[in-house]
C-alpha cells in the first residue's frame, strides 16, 4: 500500500491538476468566446482556481520534503526544503508559482494588454508540468512539446464545460449557449486530434512496448484511457445531439445537455485521478 505521504501527494495533485486546468482554461476561454464568455465574467472563477492551484502546488512541495524527512516536521525544514529547491521538483514549482503570478496580473485588466499576459502565464503555468515527472525524465525536446500542446488542448476543454453549464442554465435565452457550443465543436474538431495525437505518442513512447502495458503503469495508463474514452464520447454526444437539439429548440434540450455537461465534468475528474495515480504510485517500465 502507498505510504501517507504518497496519497496526501497524489490528492495535492490532483488539486493542482484541477486548478491549473481550469483556471487557463477560463482565460482561454474568455478570450475565444467573447462577448458570450467575456474574461471579465470569469475572471473570478479563474482567480479562484489560481488559489487552488498555489495552494497544492507549495503544499505538494511541501510533502516531498516530508516524504524525505518521514515527518510532518519536513513541511517546514527549512534545510530539507532548500535542498529540494534545488532540483527539478523547485525548478517546475519556480515555472509554475511565476506563471499563475502573471496570469493575476493580467486578469487585474481583462482589456488592452490583459488578456496576453493571462495568456502568456497560462502558457508558463503549463510548461512547469513538463520541468518534473516522467516526461522530464525522458529528456525528449519534442515529447516535452507535444505534452504542453496536450495540456493547452485539454485546459481548453475542461475551461469550457462550467461556463457552458451556466450559459444552458439562463431562462428564456439559448442563443448564447447554441452559439458557444456550435463554436467550440468546431474547435474541439482541431483540439480533439491534438489531444489524442499528443497522447497515444507520449503513451507509448513511455510504455516502450505492448508488453509494458501489462506492468503497473501500463494499467495506471490504461484506466486513464478509459476515462478518456468516456469523455471525448461525452463531448462527441454534445457535439453532434445535444447542442443541435437545443438549437432547434426541442423540449428540454437544455437540462439534456446540462446533464451531459455535468456527466462530462465527472469524466474530466477521473482522468485528473487516473493522471495523479500514474505520477504518484508507479514508476515507468524498466
Amino acid at each position: 500500500m502507498p505510504e501517507i505521504w504518497t496519497l496526501l501527494a497524489a490528492l495535492t495533485k490532483l488539486g493542482l491538476y484541477l486548478g491549473a486546468l481550469n483556471a487557463v482554461g477560463r482565460v482561454l476561454v474568455g478570450v475565444v468566446f467573447a462577448p458570450d464568455l467575456s474574461l471579465s465574467a470569469l475572471r473570478r472563477g479563474a482567480l479562484a482556481w489560481i488559489g487552488v492551484a498555489v495552494f497544492c502546488a507549495v503544499a505538494g512541495f511541501g510533502l516531498r520534503a516530508a516524504e524525505l524527512t518521514g515527518a510532518l516536521s519536513g513541511l517546514w525544514d527549512a534545510e530539507m526544503l532548500s535542498l529540494l529547491w534545488g532540483t527539478a521538483a523547485g525548478d517546475a514549482l519556480t515555472w509554475r508559482l511565476a506563471g499563475l503570478a502573471v496570469m493575476s496580473v493580467g486578469l487585474m485588466f481583462v482589456s488592452g494588454w490583459g488578456p496576453w499576459v493571462a495568456l502568456a502565464g497560462g502558457a508558463m503555468a503549463m510548461l512547469s508540468f513538463a520541468r518534473v515527472g516522467h516526461v522530464a525524465d525522458l529528456d525528449v525536446p519534442w515529447i516535452t512539446a507535444l505534452l504542453w500542446l496536450h495540456l493547452v488542448a485539454a485546459a481548453f476543454w475542461f475551461g469550457i464545460l462550467a461556463p457552458l453549464i451556466w450559459l444552458t442554465a439562463t431562462p428564456g435565452d439559448s442563443a448564447p449557449a447554441v452559439r458557444v457550443g456550435e463554436r467550440f465543436g468546431r474547435i474541439a474538431a482541431v483540439a480533439l486530434p491534438v489531444l489524442g495525437v499528443a497522447g497515444v505518442v507520449m503513451a507509448l513512447w513511455l510504455v516502450g512496448s505492448v508488453d509494458g502495458l501489462l506492468t503497473g503503469y501500463g494499467l495506471w495508463l490504461m484506466l486513464k484511457l478509459a476515462a478518456v474514452l468516456a469523455f471525448l464520447w461525452l463531448g462527441a454526444a454534445n457535439k453532434l445531439r445535444h447542442v443541435p437539439a437545443l438549437a432547434a429548440g426541442a423540449p428540454g434540450a437544455d437540462m439534456a445537455l446540462r446533464r451531459s455537461l455535468r456527466l462530462e465534468q465527472g469524466a474530466a475528474l477521473l482522468v485528473l485521478a487516473a493522471t495523479a495515480g500514474l505520477t504518484s504510485f508507479v514508476a515507468l517500465p524498466g
